[in-house]
């Protein structure tokens, strides 16, 4: 006998309990039309449809703008080429967490406690280089060129290292 979610047909009734059928009628309607307004409304405010890969654009742009460290930099390139050759053997992305990239962010930190003597924030650190192999990506579908991209990804490195383990502000310059 339902005629919605929350709307039930009412008989035909006077006075009092037939505005309460009318009052429940149009709530459930303005209800229905209020959701279908509301599913829209993130377009009208103009928000990104995209935000995770305006970031990654973003990030890909502010790398360009970084120029490498000669620190450690054939350490980096090495634990690179290893995560490249870890992602062709493994295909799948689910199965590469353990192999490749939880060796990948060790490898690096390794990397960077042999290299660089300061004290780093290792938590942002982490969080932050975990994602350089999508600066990788994105370069080779833009350059297609291994060994430019590899570097494109020790720039990604560099910066996460300026920001989080060496101090220095993003942009600087080194060695």
């Amino acid at each position: 006998m339902a005629s919605g979610f929350f709307c039930w047909r009412l008989p035909a009734r006077r006075g009092a309990a037939a505005v309460l059928g009318t009052t429940l009628l149009l709530l459930c309607l303005s209800a229905g039309a209020f959701a279908a307004t509301a599913h829209a409304w993130p377009l009208s405010q103009k928000a990104s449809l995209t935000p995770h890969i305006d970031a990654a654009l973003q990030s890909y742009a502010m790398v360009e703008k970084v120029k490498p460290s000669r620190i450690g930099a054939d350490d980096f390139r090495a634990v690179i080429r290893t995560r490249v050759q870890c992602y062709e053997q493994v295909t799948t992305p689910l199965e590469r967490k353990k192999p490749c990239n939880i060796t990948y962010v060790e490898s690096i930190i390794h990397a960077a406690r042999k290299n660089i003597k300061s004290v780093p924030e290792i938590g942002l650190f982490v969080r932050d280089v975990q994602y350089c192999p999508i600066m990788y990506n994105m370069c080779i579908g833009d350059m297609n060129s291994p060994d430019y991209c590899v570097d494109y990804e020790r720039r990604c490195i560099d910066r996460a290292l300026d920001k989080f383990w060496r101090g220095a502000s993003e942009n600087v310059s080194h060695d």
